[in-house]
């Protein structure tokens, strides 16, 4: 049931209480009837009335009879005329009562007492239904005021309330408060929720919401309520009152239970919903989404009508989103968005007209969301867009959802809605008129579509989106502005690919498309470019020369450059061949040959450095240094050329001077090099090496390295240099401060010093050093002091042997003391552990001891002693005699030991044989001293060790295979044999530079 207007739910309510009031007044009670029923009773008594003479005493009876019935009828008269149009009053009923009030008038002249109160007041209500207010508003003061006492409470309740009901009708309201107020006080007023109800409306005029409201809610709980002749539509419109009282005021979640509970179930949801529309128009939005809430999904059926609750259903989802947006709530937004769509999708919009209004709603709320995110849109308002677009795919609303994604960076989603709307937007060019402007909206936003899709994938950097973009502007677009572009974008993505074969022809394609225009002649030229680059990485130089010379007939203005490509293919070509290091020497030979077809006199100073320089590069791998420095020089001789590049064709000068050992040329070129590739320490010590093998003095550079080095272990290998180049005992005592942690080092030098000067007082000096004579070398220099006096002591008592001196006794005194001394010494050397000194000193002492028994047998008696004591004498000293015999024995059989520890021996010669040159000598020394007491057994070997040692390869020789080295700078098996010889001759430098190398060639490193 629609609901009525406030006016016409009024209008019936007046009519009630008439009709009321009608049967009060009757004397007799009117049976139900209908309008004809009266009509015929009417005509019946009028016909009577018409024929009583008035001094009749039942005319006054007669006459309010037909009254109340002419009343009655003009109320059924209403009624009818209310079912066609609420708002008219029907013109039968207005005659009627119009005779009605006629007839009252005169039986008023013949009445008294409460039923003349009760006429009167039936007249004023007669008067106020025909308009004539003013005159009922005086008949209902008139009984109001009662002058004769003689009216009933319940007739002056009604006149009460009716001056009330006219009061609040002229927006008098505290008047009509007051009169609602006294009828209100007459316990037989009837009706008194309807007065209550008034008296509520009259709180709210007056601004008292929250009293008009609990007011109303009391009427709406009251039992009376539900029975007001049977008409619930009191209840139905007073429930509405109430949610307009709670939209002023409060609108708590104990207000709209309160409107719940009192609203008739058949308005319950529909006064909530009204309710949440009041509260939203108010401003007050989350109570509005609240109401909403709780009013719920609408859940009737279907009934047969014109009525469509799926529509309904769809509409609050809306009206909902619509509130959850003005609060700010947009992910509840979209949440009532896809309640929305899925309701439509569920059970679909019936009626056309009622479908185009949702569909115009719900558009209306995504693009006023975009409007305000419209420079930065939120996911949520993403989501608003595919929801719709899922329902109504427009090519505008795909278009504004591609930028929202667009803004979100959401390139994949971005692309696919400038898609959709760029394929909406063509099929509506087609079916689209052009606007007053003369321009087609759908065209634009075709065009921007498009564009836009292939701006978001280049943002995206994805292969797949671009080409996408661009193949879908083309098969819409295929005579489009942008066309050229485009199709320059789909070739670079075969560049970026690295499909580049295929890229070089779509360049070429672009290139030569017959198109001059300005901005397109520079694109076709980039494409030419393009093409070129990518033959290049295709590696395909073949055929750059013969499109760069195509080029440069098809675009005049970059003639000289094309041209200029043309000539570099050949240099590239070469660049490729150098870049490659599985090039077989063939290829590197034919790319040799290419260069020479060059035209190096034609060409830019750039171009002939590049030339050289690979001419250079491809010589060096073909080992072909004759080549290889004709291309340095050749590069040397260019005008103002770059100091890097100087200094290349130098350091390759440098290095071939090195392979052909030429090193006088080598150092000279590296002096002149900065060696930016090595530290400083490295090219003064490679200054110094070139120095050396040049036959000039290194000290300088090794003395400048000791200034710039903090290595100390490089920094005593150097000084070490320095010593041995000086063979002075003063240069090594100079670097004794430096030397010193190094005691190994330190006893070396000095025992390679000592062999040369054999100066034992220098052994003196550097033995002092603090733990030297623990070292290796430091022993050897030992060694040396002791044997050197033990041999003056041993030289002393040899002079002694067969000497005899008058004094017999003195004599032997003094060689017996010399003996001691050098049995001491043996003793010393015995106890030393050390095999060359043991050898040597029980050598010496045996050989002694039978001197000394020789000298004691040989000598002769004092001649002034007798027979006896001559006899005796000689029997004493042939007894000392063979026990110095023994002695001998003793020791030659510890030598015997001695010599029988073959371990020792060999140890010997190996470290010998190690020993580098410089130091060989000291130890030679030492050799040929253990090699004089050798036993025969033994001794070949020391000679033949010593002989070894002292064989040396001629000059010639050496001469011979470094010439053999320089004519094959490459070979591995004559380097080895110079070195070898090198190493013979005790060159260690060279021997040094050698190995290296040896090391490179065989390591495959070109330097």
């Amino acid at each position: 049931m629609s609901l009525l207007t406030r006016n016409q739910f009024l209008k019936i309510l007046t009519v009630i209480f008439t009709v009321g009031l009608i049967a009060g007044v009757a004397p007799v009670a009117a049976d139900k009837m209908d309008i004809d029923t009266h009509t015929l009773l009417i005509d019946k008594l009028e016909r009577v009335l018409s024929l009583m003479e008035e001094s009749n005493d039942k005319r006054t009876d007669l006459v309010l009879r037909l009254a109340d019935l002419h009343a009655e009828r003009a109320r059924l008269e209403d009624m009818n005329q209310g079912e066609k149009d609420a708002d008219k009053t029907s013109g039968e009923a207005k005659v009627d009562r119009d005779r009605s009030l006629e007839l009252y008038k005169e039986g008023l002249k013949n009445i008294v007492g409460d039923l003349k109160g009760k006429v009167t007041f039936q007249m004023a209500q007669l008067l106020d239904l025909q308009g004539e207010r003013a005159k009922a508003q005086d008949l209902y003061v008139k009984v109001s005021l009662n002058k004769d006492g003689k009216l009933s409470p319940e007739i002056m309740g009604q006149a009460f309330t009716k001056l009330g009901d006219i009061y609040f009708n002229k927006i008098q309201y505290d008047k009509a408060e007051t009169y609602f107020n006294k009828a209100i006080q007459i316990k037989e007023t009837p009706r008194r929720d309807y007065i209550k109800y008034r008296l509520a409306w009259c709180e709210f005029h007056k601004g008292h919401v929250q009293e008009a409201t609990d007011s109303l809610a009391n009427v709406l709980k009251s039992p009376e309520a539900l029975d007001l002749d049977g008409i619930t539509s009191f209840r139905e419109e007073a429930s509405r009152d109430l949610a307009t009282f709670i939209s002023r005021g409060k609108a708590g979640a104990q207000q709209v239970q309160t409107l719940s509970d009192v609203s008739p179930q058949t308005v319950r949801r529909a006064n909530l919903v009204y309710l949440s529309d009041e509260l939203n128009r108010l401003g007050k939005k989350n109570a509005a989404v609240y109401v909403l809430t709780v009013a719920g999904p609408e859940h009737n059926d279907a009934d047969g009508s014109d009525k469509d609750p799926s529509r309904d259903k769809i509409e609050e989802f809306f009206k909902l989103a619509e509130l959850q947006y003005d609060i700010g709530k947009k992910d509840q937004v979209v949440v009532q968005i896809q309640n929305a769509v899925n309701q439509w999708r569920s059970s679909p919009c019936k009626v056309d007209d009622d479908c185009g209004l949702l569909k115009d709603r719900f558009r209306k709320l995504v693009t006023g969301w975009g409007k305000a995110e419209q420079k930065q849109a939120s996911l949520y308002l993403v989501q608003a867009y595919t929801l719709y677009i899922s329902m109504f795919p427009e090519a505008e609303m795909n278009y504004w959802a591609a930028l929202a994604t667009r803004q979100n960076s959401m390139w994949k989603e971005s692309a696919s809605f400038y898609r959709s709307a760029g394929t909406l937007a063509q099929e509506q060019v087609k079916n689209t008129v052009k606007t007053s402007k003369g321009e087609n909206k759908f065209s634009k936003i075709l065009e921007g579509s498009l564009l836009g899709e292939i701006e978001v994938a280049e943002i995206s950097h994805d292969q797949n989106m671009r080409a996408e973009a661009y193949n879908h502007y083309l098969d819409l677009r295929p005579d489009g502005q942008k066309k050229l572009e485009v199709i320059y974008q789909r070739a670079h993505i075969l560049y970026e690919q690295e499909k580049y074969l295929d890229a070089a022809n779509s360049f070429r394609q672009i290139a030569l498309m017959k198109i001059t225009d300005k901005s397109a002649l520079a694109l076709r030229e980039k494409a030419a470019h393009m093409s070129l680059d990518s033959l290049v990485l295709a590696k395909t130089d073949e055929q750059i020369q013969n499109w760069a010379t195509e080029y440069a007939r098809e675009f005049h203005s970059s003639r000289a450059s094309f041209t200029n490509i043309a000539k570099k293919a050949v240099i590239n070509h070469i660049a490729q061949v150098i870049d490659d290091p599985n090039a077989t020497p063939t290829q590197l030979k034919e790319a040799l040959d290419r260069l020479s077809t060059f035209p190096i006199k034609e060409a830019t100073r750039e171009e002939q450095i590049s030339y050289f320089k690979n001419k250079l590069i491809i010589a060096e791998r073909l080992q072909d240094l004759g080549a290889a420095k004709n291309a340095a020089n050749g590069l040397l001789a260019i005008h103002k050329l770059p100091e890097a590049d100087r200094q290349y064709a130098l350091s390759r000068l440098e290095w071939i001077a090195e392979l052909t050992l030429n090193f006088q040329q080598a150092y000279k070129l590296a002096l002149v090099l900065p060696m930016s590739s090595v530290t400083q320490e490295e090219k003064v010590l490679k200054l110094a090496m070139l120095a050396e093998l040049s036959g000039a003095n290194p000290d300088r550079h090794y003395r400048e390295f000791l200034k710039i080095s903090s290595d100390r272990e490089k920094t005593q290998n150097v000084i070490a240099k320095i010593v041995r180049r000086s063979e002075t005992k003063s240069t090594l005592l100079q670097f004794e401060p430096q030397l010193k942690s190094n005691p190994e080092l330190f006893a070396t030098l000095a025992l390679e010093i000592f062999a040369i000067h054999h100066d034992y007082s220098f052994i003196t000096r550097v033995l002092k050093v603090n733990g030297l004579y623990l070292t290796a070398s430091g022993r050897v220099l030992s060694r040396f002091a002791f044997l050197n006096n033990y041999h003056r002591l041993s030289e002393e008592l040899m002079r002694s042997h067969g000497l005899h001196g008058k004094d017999i006794q003195k004599d032997l005194n003094f060689k017996l003391a010399i003996l001691k001394r050098t049995e001491n010494s043996a003793t010393q050397a015995l106890n030393s552990q050390d095999w060359v000194l043991q050898v040597i000193a029980l050598n010496d002492i045996a050989y002694h001891y039978k001197r000394f028994a020789l000298d004691l047998l040989s000598m002769r008696p004092p001649r002034n002693f007798n027979s006896l004591q001559k006899a005796q004498f000689q029997q004493m000293a042939t007894s000392q005699a063979h026990g110095y015999q023994g002695k001998a024995l003793n020791v030659m059989k510890k030598i015997s030991d001695l010599w029988d520890d073959s371990s020792t021996i060999t140890g010997l010669f190996a470290d010998y044989e190690k020993t580098h040159d410089e130091l060989r000598k000291a130890l030679y020394d030492e050799l040929r001293i253990v090699a004089k007491v050798a036993p025969p057994s033994q001794r070949s070997q020391f000679v033949k060790t010593l002989a070894h040692s002292e064989a040396k390869p001629s000059e010639m020789a050496i001469a011979v295979a470094k010439a053999s080295v320089t004519q094959n700078p490459f070979n591995l098996e004559k380097i080895e044999k110079l070195k070898i010889l090198e190493e013979k001759a005790g060159k260690s430098t060279i021997v040094a530079f050698l190995g290296a190398r040896l090391g490179q060639l065989q390591g495959g490193v070109r330097k």
